[in-house]
C-alpha cells in the first residue's frame, strides 16, 4: 500500500516486540511500560514508497505519526513557490505531525518518504481514547511535545539568525 495512511493496515500488535522502541523515545516519556504496551495497540502501521506524500502542507492535521523504518523529507514552499527541503527525518522512533494533538489546523510542511517508509500513525481521535483511559499520560505527552517544540523552534531560530546574518 501507498500513500493515503486512512487506508492504513490493521493495528500493530502489542508490546514487547518490534515496536518497544516507542517507550524509549522522547514522545512518551514518563509514561509506564503498560502505558506504552496499550498505547502501541493504537497505532496503525501505514507503508509508502519512494516519493509518497504522507501529509500535505495545507492539509488539515488529524494524526501524530512516528518513523518505523526509512527517511522522511520535510518540506515548505518559498515565497515563489518552489518547494525547499527543510530536513530528512531517519532516526527511528522520530515522530512529526504532532501539532495536530493541539491545533488541528492547515500543517506548516509537506512530508514526503525517501525510499520505501513505514510509519506508526496515531490520529487524534484514538489518542483521544487512549488519554480517556489514561489521563495521566495526556499531560506528560503534551509536555513532551512541548519541549520537543521549544528545541525545533530554538534550532530554527539559529538557522534563521545564521541565514540573515550570511
Amino acid at each position: 500500500m501507498t500513500g493515503d495512511p486512512r487506508a492504513a493496515t490493521p493495528p500493530v500488535p502489542g508490546l514487547p516486540g518490534p515496536y518497544a522502541y516507542l517507550g524509549e523515545g522522547s514522545l512518551f516519556a514518563g509514561l509506564t511500560g503498560a502505558q506504552v504496551e496499550r498505547l502501541a495497540e493504537f497505532a496503525r502501521l501505514s507503508q509508502y514508497a519512494d516519493g509518497d506524500v504522507v501529509v500535505a502542507g495545507g492539509s488539515l492535521g488529524d494524526s501524530l505519526y512516528i518513523l518505523d523504518d526509512g527517511q522522511v523529507d520535510v518540506c515548505s514552499s518559498d515565497g515563489q513557490g518552489r518547494e525547499v527541503l527543510l530536513t530528512t527525518v531517519g532516526e527511528r522512533g522520530a515522530f512529526f505531525g504532532e501539532v495536530a494533538l493541539v491545533d488541528p489546523g492547515p500543517r506548516s510542511a509537506t512530508l514526503r518518504a525517501r525510499g520505501p517508509t513505514r510509519l506508526l500513525q496515531f490520529s487524534v481521535n484514538t489518542l483521544g481514547a487512549f488519554f480517556a483511559e489514561h489521563p495521566d499520560a495526556q499531560l506528560l505527552v503534551l509536555r513532551n511535545i512541548a519541549r520537543t517544540l521549544a528545541r525545533r523552534l530554538r534550532q530554527a531560530n539559529v538557522r534563521f539568525a545564521a541565514a540573515s546574518a550570511g
